[in-house]
Parts: C-alpha cells; structure tokens; sequence
C-alpha cells in the first residue's frame, strides 16, 4: 500500500495532476482500511503530539448520532474507531491518547466500541451518551467496563455549581469530571468543585476549548490547585486565539505552561485593535437584558 501511494504521488508529481482515483475490487478489505486511514485527516493528531503535547484528544465519531438506527450507526462507529487506530499508530504506544464522543453513543453501542477499542489503550472516553441523572445507571454500566480495560470514563463539562455534579458523585458515575469555568460558576465555584472532587475521589480536569479569556482563567484557577491531572487547551485552530489578547497567552513547553507573574488578574485583556473588523454582534441576550 505504502509503493501505491508513493507512486501515485510521483505520477501526479510527473504530470500535474493533484487528483487521483484508487480502485480496490471488493476482496481487498483489509487493504481498503489501510488506505482509508491513511487518507484521514485525523492522522493530524501525530503531529499534534509531535509538537510537543504530551497527551491528544480527539473527537473521532462526530458523524455519529444516537437517533440513528444501529444500521446506520455501525459504519460510523467502524470509521471513527479506524480513526483512534490511526492516531493511535500516529503517536505512539507511549503518549496517552483519549477520545471524545459527544454525547453520540446509545449505551449498548458505547459499550461495543470499549470492547473492540481494547488494543488501542485510551486514557479515557468521555462523554459517550448524555450526562443527565436519567442516564447515571448507564454511565455506571459504561464506567465500570471502561475501567476493567484500564480506561478512565470522564465527562459532566456543562454542569452548573457543586448542586449539579452531586448526584454523578454520589452514584460514582464518573473517574473524570470535567467543569467549565463558564457553566460551571466562575473561579471561586471553580475552586470549591475541585476540593469536593478531591474529598470523593474523583479527578477534576477542566472543560477547556474555549477563546483565550476562558483558557487564561482555567489557567490560573489549575496554577492555584494543589494537585491537578490535566488541561485540554485548543491546538492550531486559529492565530485569534493568540492574537486577540496580544499574544500575551503564556505558552505550553512539553505539556507544561508556565503562569507568569502579572499582578493582580489573568495577566491577559482583549486587544481591541484585533477586534475592530470583526463581526462582534450580540447573538443572545437573557430576558433580563433585552
């Protein structure tokens, strides 16, 4: 497969030409899933690891949906699980590798891809099916056959105050839990989260893809923790995340950002000359606002 390719990139190289078609007769299955791989872009998340994260994760099954039939559903669980095996071959057995499924799993299905994920060895698998107390004796089954493979079962990123995790808590649904500093209270509401989820065992690692306002303050909020697993920051979307606040963001070093010393505040405020020319209509406003 890897001469096809390479020839293929000579050919098109010899004549101009940037599209090529491969024709595989229907036997060649194994085949087809090699190529596939290669052609996807979730293979990115080598490079990703290769610049220095120590951890990637991806979110390989947006294609997917719980309202489909499991017809419908099993050829996007096979393509998304060939893509965790691609990244998975792309970085390495070393670095830790988890999965996120937003919410697009029926619960026999979640449980399906664990099993056959086995070989792969993710960190951990978040947010499979809806995180709503209807839910909670799902999330048990699915938590305890993540562990019994050695995978963490994370999720409960839009939980508000330390009223909304109670119950997850209680039932230990959950190794991770994942609040977000602008659902879940604030920084001080933040910080209380993060002592009940020392006090019950469970690892508290930021929600996080957020603009650069958000990631300084999950920033600062990790930097005062005693003991922290893991931020998830956004890698490579787009130069605005830096640009809007004057890339003043400190940067990550193998895995690891170092919080300057700025005084009082987040040691970052928007730049407005980055924000004149763009589109910054209000989209929604509460009906105490409006």
């Amino acid at each position: 497969q890897v001469m096809m390719l390479e020839g293929i990139l000579i050919a098109g190289y010899a004549t101009r030409t940037n599209v090529a078609y491969i024709y595989m007769r229907g036997e060649f299955t194994e085949q087809f899933h090699i190529v596939q791989k290669a052609d996807d872009p979730f293979l990115e998340g080598g490079s990703h690891a290769q610049a220095g994260h120590a951890a990637v994760k991806i979110a390989p099954f947006d294609g997917l949906s719980p309202d489909l039939s499991s017809a419908d559903a099993k050829p996007l669980i096979a393509q998304g699980i060939a893509r965790i095996e691609a990244v998975r071959d792309a970085i390495g057995p070393e670095k830790r590798l988890m999965v996120d499924c937003h919410w697009r799993f029926q619960t026999d299905w979640a449980l399906a891809a664990l099993d056959a994920l086995k070989p792969v060895g993710l960190h951990w698998f978040e947010c499979p099916v809806p995180d709503t107390e209807a839910m909670i004796p799902d999330l048990v089954r699915i938590r305890a056959a993540a562990n019994r493979q050695g995978v963490l079962l994370a999720g409960l990123e839009n939980a508000v105050l330390r009223q909304g995790f109670a119950p997850f808590l209680e039932a230990r649904a959950y190794d991770v839990m994942m609040p977000d500093v602008k659902y879940a209270g604030g920084p001080d509401e933040m910080m209380r989260i993060a002592e009940l989820f020392a006090s019950a065992g469970v690892v508290f690692s930021p929600h996080n893809p957020s603009g650069p306002i958000c990631h300084a303050h999950s920033l600062h909020i990790c930097a005062a923790l005693p003991d922290l697993a893991v931020l998830e920051t956004q890698f490579d979307e787009t130069p605005r995340f830096d640009t809007l606040v004057g890339n003043e963001l400190p940067a990550s070093e193998e895995g690891v950002t170092t919080i300057r010393d700025s005084g009082t505040g987040i040691g970052v405020t928007l730049d407005q000359a980055a924000l004149d020319g763009l589109d910054t209509r209000v989209l929604w406003r509460s009906g105490r606002d409006a």
